[in-house]
């Protein structure tokens, strides 16, 4: 009797485990494996030795792959930190805290928290090609971007 309630107790747990592995795979949906940034980002070291010339192939495969690849609101997200970004580098000069913080409200500011957000949707700023100097999105893996 014992045994089969430690075993009712035993499968109840191990279904729990599944089902909890399960909610957890669906809330990391946005983890990419490492062959799937390494094309994204060989496809961005391509289109930036085009000097980001939006007709050449191999920008507009880059955008065409992230367009399939970045849901819809993390593109919202990139499109936000873009404009963030220009109003930050074109605006009046930010003001900064004490801290060395932007202050709140400003457009650098903004463009931060952005990209915070940004990073805990796993993508990050930056390139892992050493042949290209300029960056774009790239999907984080540890080690790689923090």
């Amino acid at each position: 009797m014992h045994r089969v309630i430690r075993e009712m107790i035993l499968i109840r747990s191990l279904a729990a485990c599944l089902l909890m592995a399960g909610c957890l795979a669906a809330a990391h949906a946005e983890t990419y494996p490492p062959e799937v940034s390494r094309s994204i980002d060989k496809l961005q070291s391509q289109c930036s030795r085009k000097s980001n010339d939006p007709k050449a192939p191999a920008c507009i495969e880059y955008k065409a792959t992230l367009a399939r690849t970045i849901p819809s609101a993390v593109q919202a997200l990139m499109h936000q930190e873009e404009v963030a970004n220009d109003q930050c580098r074109n605006g009046p000069a930010p003001k900064l805290l004490p801290d060395g913080q932007y202050a709140p409200g400003s457009a650098c500011a903004q463009r931060e928290q952005l990209m915070k957000t940004l990073h805990q949707h796993g993508w990050c700023w930056g390139h892992t090609d050493m042949d290209s100097y300029l960056p774009g999105w790239v999907i984080c893996h540890p080690g790689e971007w923090q």
